[in-house]
């Protein structure tokens, strides 16, 4: 895909805008429209506790270190004796199992995982580690294969779902960089994509404290917390494929008063929208791109320290934007007081444009004794419907697991027939129970009056006739 725009002559250079209006404008699945439309959605747990049996006891898991992968398949957690783990699940047996060999890493403390969980990518900056290394998983072995800096300090990874492009941000001098690098299929290896580095102005901004790219590599978002003095700034840019440069889109956004904006920074997958917090306090701020205009315009600037449970004494949020720029924000709440069992919970909570609020939306996760402190950690899956966390074992409050969640619709929830019949509410058709719709629509193929009953909620009858695309009988709908 190349960045020629009609709106540009030629010979002329792209401006940022125009780049970004021949990327086209994010489109949401209708699908997820519908669904994310409900209002009746409930958590799921997928599989069990998360953890590694044969593992030492003592090598618990830190409560603030996981990934998930965006297919939401894949687990990767870090321990206190320095181990990573990746865990895979298993739709056929509904549980979860170590994929690949523990990594003994040393002070690795960034992670990231392919969404097809076969490319693993760590970052770390103490004890003279100083860089992001590659693993492949090779024939059930994580194998390392590269390593893509190793400066003064090289650990912040964004990277896309697929692994195809990694940024890493790193500090020397106490200046900030962020390089991004592109995987080759003939070689095997990243490489330093052509003009891909981007910098902070001054030493000491932490230019690249947190990072995020769009699905397609082409948009990066870099927050620098300590710039202006530690008022903060995020900056955006998008990749002129024709001339190979990284260019700014819109303005650079800082923060108010010296509160270092810029923390936790999370974009949409089209880049189009962000997130970001602020370090010294616990405000959100939620800004959209306006392509018109080549700025940026702040949606929301909220408390987000009042969302969680009352009273908290310490609130840490995992903000997440959802594909597309779906008005939606996971809140991971642990409210944390050492002389006090908290159980934790996990907030869904969905930006309302018309009052410019997060207010809740669906139920909570909340942990299952009062020791459980759910939510240390909170990621998302890309299509935002699983959500990965930290907590307490319920069967032993001294063993730290990861636990994985899935919104679901309640029509999905259909149990098995028992004698060849469905219970009150469903139907049956092909061996299977489907909950009867308000109104009914027959299954694809029927076309008899008897399809149009379901038990408990009385006779349905025939009112018309849906037909394909090639005109003929597909299917019913009934109606009381």
């Amino acid at each position: 895909m190349l960045f020629r725009s009609s709106l540009v002559r030629p010979g002329d250079v792209p401006t940022a805008g125009q780049l970004w209006q021949s990327r086209g404008e994010a489109v949401a699945n209708p699908a997820d429209t519908a669904f994310w439309a409900r209002d009746d959605l409930q958590w799921q747990q997928v599989g069990g506790e998360i953890y590694d049996p044969t593992e030492l006891a003592s090598d618990w898991m830190d409560n603030g270190n996981i990934k998930f992968s965006a297919s939401g398949m894949y687990v990767v957690t870090f321990s206190f004796y320095r181990k990573s783990r990746v865990f895979q699940y298993d739709e056929g047996t509904e549980t979860w199992s170590r994929k690949g060999q523990s990594l003994s890493l040393g002070d690795y403390y960034r992670m990231f995982i392919s969404e097809d969980g076969n490319t693993l990518v760590f970052g770390c900056h103490t004890n003279g580690c100083n860089k992001v290394e590659v693993y492949k998983y090779e024939v059930n072995t994580w194998v390392k294969k590269q390593t893509l800096r190793g400066m003064e300090k090289a650990d912040t990874i964004a990277a896309t779902p697929n692994a195809q492009t990694i940024a890493v941000g790193e500090w020397q001098s106490g200046y900030g960089f962020v390089y991004v690098y592109d995987y080759d299929v003939g070689t095997g290896k990243y490489l330093a994509r052509k003009d891909g580095r981007v910098s902070g102005d001054l030493g000491n901004e932490l230019f690249g404290q947190d990072m995020s790219l769009s699905d397609d590599g082409l948009v990066l978002s870099v927050g620098a917390i300590s710039a202006n003095s530690g008022v903060g700034y995020v900056r955006t840019y998008i990749y002129d494929q024709t001339y190979l440069k990284w260019r700014q889109l819109g303005q650079e956004v800082q923060g108010t008063g010296k509160f270092s904006f810029g923390i936790d920074l999370s974009a949409s997958s089209h880049g189009h929208i962000f997130q970001a917090r602020y370090n010294s306090i616990k405000t959100l701020e939620r800004h959209r791109y306006n392509a018109s205009a080549d700025t940026w315009d702040r949606e929301i600037s909220t408390d987000i320290s009042v969302m969680g449970p009352a009273p908290p004494t310490l609130v840490f949020p995992a903000i997440s934007n959802l594909p597309g720029g779906a008005e939606a924000t996971l809140f991971g709440h642990q409210a944390y007081d050492e002389g006090l069992g908290v159980q934790g919970r996990i907030y869904w909570r969905k930006y309302d444009p018309e009052t410019q609020s997060f207010p809740e939306y669906g139920p909570q996760i909340v942990g299952p004794v009062t020791s459980s402190r759910y939510g240390g950690a909170v990621r998302l899956s890309k299509s935002g419907r699983m959500a990965a966390f930290t907590g307490f074992s319920s069967a032993d409050s001294t063993q730290r697991r990861a636990f994985v969640y899935r919104l679901i619709d309640p029509d999905s929830l259909t149990p098995p027939p028992v004698n060849g019949a469905c219970e009150a509410s469903f139907y049956l058709n092909e061996g299977r129970c489907f909950r009867c719709p308000r109104p009914m629509t027959s299954p694809a193929g029927s076309t008899s009056e008897a399809a149009c009953k379901c038990p408990d909620q009385g006779t349905y009858f025939r009112s018309e006739e849906h037909t394909s695309e090639l005109q003929s009988p597909d299917h019913l709908v009934c109606r009381l």
